[in-house]
């Protein structure tokens, strides 16, 4: 399961980012989402802000460490989906994070 494709190929009117150096647009999106970090479950913490097929830019008040593996899902009806953290930086009273996503 991958959630970035999925909701890159989900979205009806997609709204591409800005783009400088990618080869693929990212596409913004903002849904709520649960993360599971060491066993730990947090619910609705983070909000996706752009997909790519392979990757998920979110906002979080967690701080997560580069290389970490976490898990992702929209709720808890939801399959969760691994990930690894590629950056995180502090923004005012958040941290914007960039997922990888594992395929399956």
């Amino acid at each position: 399961m991958n959630l970035a494709r999925e909701l890159y190929e989900g979205l009806k009117d997609p709204i591409d980012a800005p783009e400088y150096k990618r080869a693929v647009a990212r596409r913004q999106v903002q849904i709520p989402l649960d993360l599971e970090v060491d066993g730990k479950v947090w619910h609705s913490i983070a909000d996706t802000r752009d997909v790519t097929p392979t990757s998920m830019g979110i906002v979080t008040s967690l701080e997560l460490p580069e290389r970490k593996r976490i898990r992702v899902r929209r709720d808890g009806n939801s399959p969760w989906c691994e990930a690894v953290v590629v950056h995180c930086v502090g923004t005012v009273g958040a941290y914007k994070v960039g997922l990888e996503m594992m395929e399956d």
